[in-house]
């Protein structure tokens, strides 16, 4: 028979999970109802002008798509943060933590050429010209901007930090990844590889960082620095968008477990090893701190 106090713990347990809960599903509805209507209409626009066709189709539907994506996303975070759970000042964009963006920019910058530096020396990336005529921004804006805030505010921000709250640190990370990766197997060129690639290199590193640095800048510096790097500047097609245009004009050659083949180089086995274990360096780094968050269930056990 139970306690008082333990039958306190068990409740109080009940009510973190059914919270923790509430705050994912509110947070997936505003999304929803923001997004779609706007998604709905850029799909009549994009009917409207059939006769736009290729790279400009796809210019056309995301520098319309990924800006109100980025919307959603943040006002749905803000609802949840700063109405449900009563946070004027969320710790993880606190702005005193700012240079955290331009660290993780610059790692993110250092590993992606890291990366390419080992294909090059084994002969799998050659560049073969420059295009003069390349203009970056959109793509910046885009893949870098939109693509790095957006998604590490939902995926960082809300699904890991939740699911961290609920099954703990080492199940926030597991499930959160391969949500990551999931959400990127609708790209034209996606593969199911692409997507494990994917959820290991990126979901698991960033979520890693994450639980290491509590801070969104970070991720967010890390994950727009990354896309940028790999595309517009060397020329690799990111995450199986199909989208390769830089200002190298490059050669990948050799076996796409190597250079990633159609998905681009994140499906490589290069990054997928390499940001794999420095994710399980990070996790065990703050194993052996004490850090680590535990499941609802274990906490609070007397």
């Amino acid at each position: 028979m139970l306690t008082p106090d333990h039958e306190d713990v068990k409740t109080g347990k009940r009510q973190a999970a059914i919270r923790t809960l509430v705050h994912f599903l509110a947070f997936v509805l505003i999304f929803l109802v923001l997004y779609v209507p706007a998604f709905m209409l850029v799909k009549h626009v994009l009917h409207v002008q059939r006769h736009v066709g290729g790279e400009n189709r796809w210019m056309l539907s995301m520098s319309v798509t990924a800006p109100l994506e980025v919307a959603a996303v943040i006002i749905a975070y803000l609802v949840v943060v700063m109405l449900l759970e009563k946070r004027r000042h969320p710790y993880e964009l606190r702005l005193s933590r700012l240079l955290g963006l331009l660290a993780g920019m610059l790692a993110g910058f250092g590993i992606i050429a890291s990366y390419v530096g080992i294909l090059f020396i084994t002969g799998n990336y050659r560049v073969t010209g420059f295009n003069p005529n390349y203009s970056p921004w959109m793509d910046i804006f885009v893949m870098g901007v939109c693509g790095g805030i957006g998604e590490e505010i939902a995926c960082r921000g809300i699904i890991f930090r939740l699911l961290e709250e609920w099954i703990g640190t080492w199940g926030g990370v597991l499930v959160s990844a391969l949500l990551f990766g999931l959400m990127h197997l609708g790209n034209p060129g996606a593969t199911l590889w692409g997507a494990l690639a994917l959820a290991i290199e990126s979901g698991a590193l960033f979520a890693a960082i994450y639980a290491w640095t509590r801070s969104l800048w970070w991720v967010i510096g890390f994950h727009a620095m990354w896309n940028v790097t790999e595309g517009p500047i060397f020329g690799s097609v990111v995450s199986g968008t199909g989208k390769q245009s830089s200002w190298l004009i490059a050669r990948w050659q050799g076996p796409a477990i190597l250079t990633g083949g159609t998905f681009g180089f994140e499906a490589s086995i290069v990054p997928v090893v390499a940001c794999g274990l420095f994710a399980v360096f990070l996790l065990m780094s703050l194993r052996r701190k004490g850090k680590m968050v535990k499941p609802l269930w274990n906490r609070y056990e007397n």
